[in-house]
């Protein structure tokens, strides 16, 4: 059902484009851009561009998603801060759970949490495989 599944997984990655935010980053209710209340959550953006660069490696996605997959990472590594030389990656929702609305945007934010740098670890390592694999060799820089 390999098929199937990746005829799932482009669908996604597509229609995941459309809510991109307007600084590169999803938010944290994706379908929500710019409503009062909502955010960009760092933590899922790492995750849909390391989807996206993945998916162009593998030949899932056209290239033209990688400018969606970099307006992420961009998005991602303009919201880093550092204090005292230390890198801090801040805007990420430390755990969802269910719930409306109100609850999913006042989800608590903390910095370096453990899901959202390895979410950005992923993202920085997808974007390193497909700038050095033959299907990244064109991209541009």
């Amino acid at each position: 059902r390999r098929t199937q599944l990746v005829s799932v997984l482009q669908e996604l990655l597509r229609s995941i484009c459309r809510y991109q935010g307007p600084d590169g980053r999803w938010y944290q209710v994706v379908d929500k851009v710019g409503k009062a209340g909502n955010w960009p959550e760092n933590s899922c953006t790492c995750l849909f561009a390391a989807a996206l660069y993945k998916a162009v490696r593998k030949g899932y996605l056209d290239q033209e998603y990688l400018m969606a997959a970099d307006r992420g990472f961009d998005g991602v590594v303009r919201s880093l801060t550092s204090e005292e030389g230390d890198l801090l990656l801040g805007g990420v929702c430390i755990g969802t759970g269910v719930g409306d609305y109100p609850f999913y945007c006042a989800r608590p934010v903390h910095t370096n949490d453990l899901h959202g740098m390895g979410a950005f670890l992923l993202m920085c390592t997808e974007k390193e495989r497909l700038r050095r694999s033959d299907t990244g060799s064109s991209c541009r820089p």
